[in-house]
Order: structure tokens, then sequence, then C-alpha cells
């Protein structure tokens, strides 16, 4: 007797440029990631992409382990990982830290197996470890070592000569830049806001349950504003495959919501989305502040490339989205509107709780810091610069750190920028 078992497979498809279908794999499949970064996968299990190799070519790979510092007294403590299960033939560690002017020999902790004491040598401290059959090591995962009195304002830098070529180097800075912490509202010195509501009122929206959601947070947001005196100027936008307005509503009047609210409420969701439409509202208010994007940024007119935003989003652009997980969204838009604007995307599970009313609001007010570029100051030849782009940095107390390659035997000296807002910082 013979079973014959067939799969069928139907799939929907068009046929694109080669170029498209490389993007959209990149946004998609590898969902943006710089194929020179390691990924961790499952305990110490990483993995990378290296491409492209030529034919019968060779690249050489290089991973670097990168973890955020533990600051306590101005004391750094540093992590390395090194958990295995079974027994090494061989382990081997090298531990390397760059001399400071204001920092102590570094200490290794914790670990008294395999605790070394550190050597000055060349400007470095140099600690290592070579041992055979190494047995588990107890339930311990790291090793911790400990750099003493360094101030968290104090740059840390390192430089490392290409073992493949010696005219070249890796060097690193670990720098805390000059930015306001998440406590310290902007609003304080701003008591006056212009907003322009954009309002996509196109067919995708129809669900009349999630603008109804859209429209109650606008309302916290607003409320918000109001009992910390702040004035604001509203002008709505509402758009589909044409734009509507703009509309005026001053908080400060007495029945600025319910008129406010009645206007929403009353909206008929059909039609077309044309976005691109939007690139242009700078020019129609020019005085907007922040930009309330209520959408989910799917388009169905207009093939324009996204620089096309550039000029709206040189102001602060927040999407406000209370579609379902599982409704369509143009997820790659939204991002690049968020990155470039330095403004952030708020999604239906945040909307409808609403215990997380406050967090969304101080989310809004607080400073908006973000790495703009380096300049290279002294001419040198700098290469292969990571953060190659423009960046949002976090408000917490994180450390910022740069990447990249140098030409020997030339020093380098760079300015890194910043940008809170309108403000800048370098």
């Amino acid at each position: 007797m013979t079973f014959m078992i067939c799969f069928v497979a139907s799939v929907d498809g068009v046929v694109v440029e080669k170029e498209k279908a490389r993007v959209t794999f990149e946004n998609e499949v590898r969902n943006d990631v710089d194929p020179g970064l390691v990924e961790m996968i499952q305990g110490n299990t990483f993995c990378t992409r290296v491409y492209p190799i030529q034919h019968g070519g060779t690249r050489t790979v290089r991973v670097i382990y990168q973890d955020q510092v533990k600051v306590e007294n101005n004391n750094f403590f540093f992590n390395i990982p090194i958990y295995f299960t079974t027994t090494l033939n061989s382990l081997n560690i090298s531990l390397f830290c760059a001399q400071a002017s204001n920092h102590d020999q570094p200490e290794v902790l914790l670990n008294a197996k395999l605790k070394q004491p550190f050597v000055h040598s060349n400007g470095k401290y140099c600690s290592e470890f070579h041992q055979v059959n190494v047995q588990q090591l107890g339930g311990e995962r790291s090793i911790t070592y400990m750099l003493n009195n360094l101030a968290l304002e104090q740059p840390i830098y390192s430089v490392e000569i290409d073992p493949d070529d010696h005219s070249e180097a890796y060097f690193a800075l670990s720098y805390m830049p000059p930015l306001p912490q998440s406590n310290e509202v902007k609003l304080d010195s701003q008591k006056t806001m212009s907003v322009c509501i954009l309002w996509d009122a196109s067919f995708s929206r129809t669900n009349v349950e999630n603008p109804n959601h859209e429209i109650n947070m606008l309302k916290i947001i607003l409320d918000a504003w109001k009992l910390n005196a702040i004035n604001v100027i509203l002008a709505v936008v509402i758009f589909q495959n044409v734009v509507e307005g703009p509309n005026t509503f001053q908080l400060h009047e007495q029945l600025c919501w319910p008129k406010l609210s009645q206007f929403l409420t009353d909206l008929s969701y059909d039609g077309a989305t044309n976005l691109f439409q939007l690139a242009t509202i700078s020019t129609i208010i020019p005085n907007a502040t922040h930009y309330f994007l209520f959408s989910d940024c799917l388009l169905t007119i207009g093939n324009d490339g996204p620089t096309q935003f550039n000029q709206l989003a040189t102001k602060l652009i927040w999407i406000l989205n209370a579609n379902f997980t599982h409704e369509p969204t143009n997820v790659s838009l939204i991002k690049h509107l968020i990155n470039l604007s330095s403004g952030g995307y708020i999604t239906r599970e945040k909307i409808v709780t609403e215990n997380n009313a406050n967090e969304i609001v101080q989310y809004i007010d607080r400073p908006q810091p973000r790495y703009i570029s380096t300049d290279i100051i002294n001419n040198a030849s700098v290469h292969d610069i990571y953060s190659s782009h423009s960046i949002m940095l976090a408000t917490d107390a994180e450390r910022f750190i740069l990447v990249g390659k140098m030409s020997l035997p030339t020093s380098v000296n760079i300015a890194i920028n910043f940008m809170i807002l309108n403000e800048n910082a370098s």
C-alpha cells in the first residue's frame, strides 16, 4: 500500500525590483537590525549576519560584548558572563582597562577561583586568567570587576589596534552627556503651547471604538496641561484623501472640550488615506510646537518616499493609535516619524488602560534628548562610526557609547552634538 502526502501553499505576492525586495527583507525579517550587530538569543548564545562574502573570499568577524555598567557610590561595576555547564578543556580570559587619571586600580570581585590582580602596563591595567580542565564555577555566571572613584560625568575611552591592520585602530567612548533627567519637566518654562492635532478619518478607522478611546486619552492630556496652567492653542486638521481645516480651539475657554469632543465624535470615517498631504502642514500652521497624529499611518494614495516628512518632523510628532494589534498598521512609517522627530508612539494597550494615563502625560512632557552627530575637529581619518545616524537618548542617567575606527598614528579630537528640543548641547 502506498501513501502520498501533499502540502499545498498559497502565496499572494507581486514582482518587485530587487532593491525594494531587499529593503522589505531587512525591514520585516531582520527588523532593521544593523548586520554588524550581535543579537542575544538565549543564555550565552548570540547570532549575527555577516554579508556580503564574495565567492572564494573571506570575512573577519570581531564580536564585542557590550554591557551597561552599574554605578554605586562613584564606583563602576562591570559584569562579564562566563556561565557554562560542561567541563572546559581550557579557559582563557584577558581583561584590559584603560587608565584614567581619577580612578584607582580596578579590582576583581566575587569569584575567588578566577581572582587575579591587575598589572599596570603601557597605560593599561591588565589581568589574565589561564586554566585547564575547568569545572563548573559553583553557580557563578559572571566575573565582576570594579573601577573606584570614577565620577559619572568623566568620559571613559579606549583604543585598540586592529590586529589585522596595524595602521588602524578601534576606539570606544563612554560619556554621560549633560542632559536633564526624566523628572525634569520641560513645561515649567513653557507656558504656551501650540498643538496641531492631525486626525485620520479614513475608511481603515471605521471601528468607532478605537477613535473613542483616543478622544478619551486626548481629554486626559489636555486636562493635565490645563491643571498646570498651560495655555494651549489647538489646531485640528482632519485628513482622508483630502485635508480639511484647520479648526482652532483655545484650551482656556470654558466650552473648549465639549466643542472639540463633539467635533471629533461626529466625524464620518470613509475614503482613502493620503498622509503625504501632511508634509506641508508646517506652512499652514507654522507655530506648532507639537503634532498629535491620530492614525494607523496606512497609505492608500501616494508613493513618495518618507523624506517628504522631513519638514513636518522638525517638531515633535506623537502618534496615538488605538487599533488592535491584529488590525493593519504601518509600523515602518510610524518608526520613521517618531525617530526623525524625537516624538513617541502610544499604542492601544497604553491608551485603553486608565492606570497608564499619568505615565503617558509624563512621557509626553519629558525632555526629548537626542544624539545628532559627531564632528571630527582635527581632520583625522575616522570612519565606521556607530551610531551612524541620529538617535533618541534615554533620560535616566544612561551613558552614551560611541565606537568607530581611526587611522594611526594621528590622534583624534571629536565633538559630540546633542539636542534637547530646540536647545543644543555638545
